[in-house]
């Protein structure tokens, strides 16, 4: 799952509010309450909270994943194909070895056998005349 995750700087700034009597004189004319504010009442228990950003832009990270189950399986199978590839060539490979060795031993046999039906005596010479 990608998760997206957002950045903002933050900076705190304050004062004291009112900041003047002649302001706070000017704010209680804005408001329509029945309730009269004194000056001493209003430094220590009124706030004017203003919040914005230091700047409009914002970035932006998304992480997702560079190798997926789907590329895992993927490769996983193509190296147990290369694997069982390389057994089935081996196991022929001594299936060669074992028939050429069968073979040799059986040509040598047969040779060995053909040679002993003649039979050479170097004391028995017959001469002819």
């Amino acid at each position: 799952s990608s998760g997206i995750n957002a950045e903002y700087g933050v900076s705190v700034s304050s004062s004291d509010f009112p900041p003047t009597e002649s302001y706070f004189n000017e704010f209680l004319k804005e408001k329509d309450d029945v309730v009269q504010y004194t000056w001493d009442y209003a430094r220590s228990n009124l706030i004017r909270l203003h919040v914005y950003y230091d700047e409009v832009a914002y970035f932006t990270r998304v992480q997702t994943a560079d190798y997926e189950i789907q590329n895992f399986i993927g490769e996983l199978g193509g190296v147990v194909d290369l694997f069982i590839g390389f057994s089935f060539f081996t196991i022929f490979q001594l299936i060669e070895i074992g028939v050429a060795f069968i073979a040799l031993r059986w040509c040598r046999r047969k040779n060995n056998t053909s040679d002993s039906g003649i039979e050479s005596n170097p004391n028995t010479m017959t001469n002819t005349v």
